[in-house]
Order: C-alpha cells, then sequence, then structure tokens
C-alpha cells in the first residue's frame, strides 16, 4: 500500500498525523484481507504474516511493515530522503534510494512466497474457526478519533 502525503499547513496541523494514520487502517485492512484470501483458498496463513507500506511526503520516503503478534505492529522500516539537486547529493541520494527499494523489494517478495507455500488446513472445523474469529477483528475508524493534540499525553500541568 502506497500512500502520498500532502504537506499539513497552518490551517491543519493534524494533517501528517491524519494520514498516518490512513496508512495504518489501510495496512491493517490488507493484512485482514490477506489473511481472510488465504483461509479462503483453504491455506493456513503464515505465522506472522507481513503486510508492507509506503509513505510519501514530499521529498521523504518511509518504508513500513505491519503485521499481528498477539497485538497488530506498524514498524517503521527505514527512511530516506531524496534530494532535488545535483548539487546536494542527487546521485549519492538516488544510489541509496536504489539500495533501500531493492531491500524492501526483496522482503516483500520473501513474505509473498511465504504466502504462496502456506499449507493447506488439514482440518476443516480448524479452518472454519480461523474464519469466524477474523470475523471479530474491530472495526477501524476512517478517521482517528483524536487529534494530534488530544492523543497526546497532557504535561501534567
Amino acid at each position: 500500500m502506497t500512500e502520498r502525503v500532502d504537506p499539513p499547513n497552518e490551517s491543519n496541523q493534524d494533517k501528517r498525523y491524519s494520514d498516518h494514520y490512513k496508512l495504518a487502517r489501510g495496512l491493517k485492512d490488507t493484512w485482514a484481507h490477506c489473511v481472510n484470501a488465504l483461509i479462503k483458498s483453504k491455506k493456513v496463513p503464515p505465522t506472522n504474516l507481513k503486510v508492507f507500506g509506503i509513505q510519501i511526503f514530499n521529498q521523504e520516503v518511509e518504508l513500513y511493515c505491519f503485521d499481528f503478534v498477539g497485538c497488530f505492529r506498524l514498524q517503521k522500516l527505514t527512511s530516506l530522503s531524496i534530494s532535488r539537486r545535483e548539487n546536494n547529493g542527487f546521485a549519492e541520494a538516488f544510489r541509496e534510494m536504489v539500495v533501500v527499494c531493492h531491500g524492501f523489494a526483496k522482503m516483500v517478495a520473501e513474505e509473498v512466497k511465504r504466502w504462496e507455500q502456506a499449507p493447506f488446513w488439514d482440518d476443516e472445523s480448524n479452518r472454519r474457526l480461523a474464519e469466524k474469529t477474523l470475523g471479530y477483528l474491530p472495526v477501524t475508524f476512517p478517521r482517528p478519533s483524536k487529534s494530534l493534540n488530544e492523543a497526546a499525553p497532557s504535561q501534567g500541568h
């Protein structure tokens, strides 16, 4: 999943927070869809199944991994900055981007291979239970329920 983020402005300081939330929500929905697709195809979802996302903000690119290990986890794998001017090290920044993107693509390919090699359920009742359990995932709301300022812990004034 890729999320292009428009820069926040003075009228909307919560823009980046809101866009980050959209990425997390989209990755959760993608994760649930992938698990559901595997279950419906009668395959056992791999342990620690991962989905990946990219968020772009101006010249910043952030790469994320989303999984479930007792709870949902969104992990920022890395970030990189793309310089637009040649005299600001564009060639080096571009080389770094290619190396990082190649590593990211390899990670995604390895995960897809795990999905393709997932074994089939040997017990239909377990498959149906997994399908039912997936239905209990809480609904993710389209927007954060709190703004960035409301979500931040109080300073104890």
